[in-house]
C-alpha cells in the first residue's frame, strides 16, 4: 500500500516539477529583460541621442568670442566634439577634428565646429597628463549640471544640433581615420544639402550638387 501511494506521489511530482521549471526558466527570462531594458534607459539618460534636445548654454572662447551651444543661427548646425584631456581616445581623435574642422570651412556648408571641453576648468590637470588643445580652439562647460544635461559622461563624441536644438547626429568613441572622417563629413552633407546627388571629397573640395 506504500509502495503505490509513493508511486502515485511519484507520477504527481513530475508535472509539478516540469511546470516549477518552466515558471522558473520564464522568470529568469523576464529578469534579463528587464536588466537590458534597464541599461538601455540608463545609456539614453548619460548619452546624447538622435531626437533628443540639448538646453542653451552661453559660453565663450580663450579669445572672447562667445556662442551659443544647442542653438546654431536658423539655416545652421552646430557640429560639437565633447573632449577630455585625461582621456587618451579623446587625444587620438583630435587630429581628425582639426582635418574635418579644415573640411567643412573648405566645403562651405553651413555648419559651426565647436570643441567642448567636459574636464572642470576649476580642476588642475592630473601628473603625467600632457595638456593639449584642439587647433581650432574650444569651449568649456562651466559647471557639473551642464556636464550633465549635455550627456557628456562618454567621450570623444560628436553631436549635430538644428536651430532648434534638436540632436539629428551621434557619433560616439575614437575616430582616427580618414575613412571616420569621410562619413561624419557625408551625414553632414547629407543634413546640410537634402538634394540627392551630393558628392563629398576630402582634399578641398566643394561638394557637387548633382540635379535628380
Amino acid at each position: 500500500m506504500l509502495d503505490g501511494f509513493l508511486e502515485r506521489t511519484g507520477r504527481m511530482a513530475v508535472p509539478v516539477l516540469v511546470v516549477a521549471c518552466g515558471l522558473v526558466t520564464a522568470l529568469a527570462l523576464r529578469i534579463d529583460g528587464l536588466e537590458n531594458q534597464l541599461r538601455d534607459e540608463r545609456r539614453q539618460a548619460s548619452l546624447p541621442h538622435v531626437g533628443s534636445f540639448l538646453p542653451i548654454q552661453s559660453v565663450t572662447f580663450a579669445d572672447g568670442n562667445q556662442v551659443e551651444l544647442g542653438s546654431p543661427p536658423p539655416g545652421r548646425l552646430q557640429l560639437l566634439f565633447a573632449y577630455s584631456h585625461t582621456c587618451e581616445y579623446s587625444r587620438l581623435s583630435s587630429p581628425i577634428w582639426s582635418n574635418l574642422v579644415d573640411q567643412i570651412r573648405r566645403a562651405g556648408l553651413p555648419v559651426d565646429a565647436i570643441a567642448v571641453l567636459v574636464d572642470d576648468p576649476h580642476l588642475p590637470i592630473p601628473d603625467g597628463i600632457e595638456p593639449w588643445e584642439p587647433s581650432a580652439g574650444f569651449v568649456s562647460l562651466p559647471d557639473d549640471r551642464s556636464r550633465y544635461l549635455y550627456r557628456t559622461r562618454v567621450v570623444p563624441q560628436l553631436v549635430v544640433v538644428d536651430s532648434s536644438g534638436q540632436v539629428v547626429y551621434v557619433r560616439t568613441g575614437v575616430f582616427e581615420s580618414a575613412a571616420a572622417q569621410d562619413s561624419v563629413f557625408a551625414h553632414l552633407a547629407s543634413l546640410t544639402h537634402p538634394l540627392e546627388g551630393v558628392r563629398a571629397h576630402r582634399g578641398g573640395e566643394n561638394p557637387t550638387l548633382e540635379e535628380p
